[in-house]
């Protein structure tokens, strides 16, 4: 199981719509097996939202690596959600 973390900054009003789309969308086209979600409470005008994507094996991994920024369909809805993005590998099994 391989699990990367996704941090994203987003819009308060915008986060829902962030988690929508990376729960069907990332799901159906980098077969993430999991998405836990976690978006910080406090009343800011951006909100830091934190994906864990849990991949079965490295070849959903690797599209999702080799997607961004390529994936120009899924990604250009996300870039009008998202006002950064950071990408971190938590952990690999083999």
């Amino acid at each position: 199981m391989i699990i990367h973390r996704v941090t994203a900054t987003t819009h308060v009003g915008q986060t829902e719509k962030l988690v929508e789309l990376m729960k069907t969308e990332a799901r159906a086209l980098f077969q993430v097996s999991r998405i836990s979600t976690f978006a910080n409470p406090d009343e800011s005008e951006s909100r830091i939202v934190i994906f864990d994507l849990d991949f079965d094996d490295m070849v959903g991994f690797e599209a999702w690596r080799a997607a961004i920024p390529n994936n120009q369909d899924f990604f250009d809805r996300w870039g009008s959600l998202v006002e950064s993005y950071t990408g971190q590998l938590l952990r690999t099994d083999s």
